[in-house]
């Protein structure tokens, strides 16, 4: 199997590449600050924005809420996915090193109540002790860091945009997620209120 390192210059890169993207809006001071000590952070704790950090807390009511109107509008997919849009007793981890496939179910979106999108590829890869992910193919790519606890924080590059956004760089950019374990190399990364479309996303993660 092709293995691909990311090292330090691929990180800058991502980081950097924040700043130089033209579509974006001017980032706030402290979402600058943040995305420069992000990689370096011992905890999220440590970096994470107050709405994020609240983005968290209301995980558990978020993603009921997304799921009843998602059932409401489209009670077929939420059928038809099963277990991988309920929440319950899978555990926090963070993923073995390697290539997946990847796709996003979104859930609690107006009129269409929730859609499951095709499947890309996703990589998730070690630097320097330090787990990332990122997600290399699809409309909506998301790019960040798992921390030890299973926590991700990161940002999505939209469309033909190119290199990365750094998570805290562009407000509507963040990320914020949960990463979970559902079974041998088979994960999904839990994304409550994106900014985007829907109330709440799961990045479903498969290896091989």
């Amino acid at each position: 199997m092709l293995r691909v390192h990311y090292g330090m210059k691929q990180i800058a890169a991502l980081l950097l590449s924040a700043a130089l993207a033209a579509c974006a809006s001017p980032s706030p001071e402290r979402g600058v600050e943040a995305a420069t000590v992000v990689p370096k952070a011992g905890t999220w704790q440590a970096v994470i924005l107050p709405e994020d950090r609240q983005r968290l807390e209301n995980l558990d009511s978020t993603w009921q809420r997304a799921l009843e109107v998602t059932a409401y509008a489209n009670a077929d997919l939420v059928a038809q996915e099963g277990a991988l849009l309920q929440p319950g007793e899978a555990r926090r981890a963070v993923p073995e090193i390697g290539t997946y496939r990847c796709r996003t179910i979104k859930l609690g979106m107006e009129q269409l109540g929730g859609i499951a999108y095709d499947w890309f590829r996703c990589r998730v890869f070690d630097d320097e002790g330090q787990v990332w992910v990122v997600k290399e193919t699809g409309s909506q790519r998301q790019t960040g860091r798992i921390f030890a606890d299973g926590v991700f924080l990161g940002g999505t590059l939209l469309g033909e945009e190119q290199g990365g956004i750094a998570y805290g760089a562009i407000t509507d950019r963040n990320v914020v997620a949960v990463v979970e374990r559902l079974g041998q190399g088979h994960y999904r990364l839990v994304q409550p209120q994106p900014y985007y479309e829907s109330a709440l996303d799961i990045l479903e993660l498969k290896a091989g």
